[in-house]
């Protein structure tokens, strides 16, 4: 009995190991199988607070929350631009494909993985602005932000 139950586990390992690895990789004109690591994954953006109690005159940072698809998606990235004649807050925000060590014999499992990623936007004049992150994309959030001298608020 232990036998054919250690035969079975190892055969479905065998299948399932397979199925993982032509799901995670992609085939060329060769049939030989290539990772992609330079590709950008944008991100959904699950929720966006400001951390602290805020002062006139603080330096501004946003932290997002949300999920990566596997583990092979290790660092979030950002980059921003404060368009201040239309109070616009332009954000990407993506993670990079497998990292460059990546194995393409080792299967990604495709567990989501919460992220956690503060952007510090500097100090900001007092005003309403439009936060807009990943515009132009699946992924695509916006929000209010709203400055005055006493507080900071996030609106949807």
């Amino acid at each position: 009995m232990f036998r054919y139950a250690l035969k079975l586990i190892t055969y479905s390992s065998i299948i399932l190991f397979g199925i993982f690895n032509n799901v995670f990789a992609s085939i060329d004109s060769n049939n030989q199988k290539i990772i992609d690591l330079n590709s950008k994954l944008f991100l959904n953006a699950d929720k966006i607070y400001i951390p602290s109690e805020y002062k006139s005159g603080d330096a501004v940072t946003l932290v997002i929350t949300g999920y990566l698809p596997s583990l092979c998606y290790k660092d979030v990235s950002s980059e921003f631009e404060i368009i201040p004649s239309t109070h616009t807050i332009k954000i990407k925000l993506w993670s990079n494909g497998p990292d460059i060590n990546y194995n393409k014999n080792i299967i990604c499992a495709q567990i989501i993985r919460p992220y956690l990623h503060k952007i510090n936007l500097g100090e900001i004049e007092k005003g309403s602005y439009s936060i807009e992150i990943n515009k132009d994309t699946n992924f695509a959030v916006e929000k209010k932000l709203i400055i005055d001298d006493e507080q900071i608020i996030i609106s949807l």
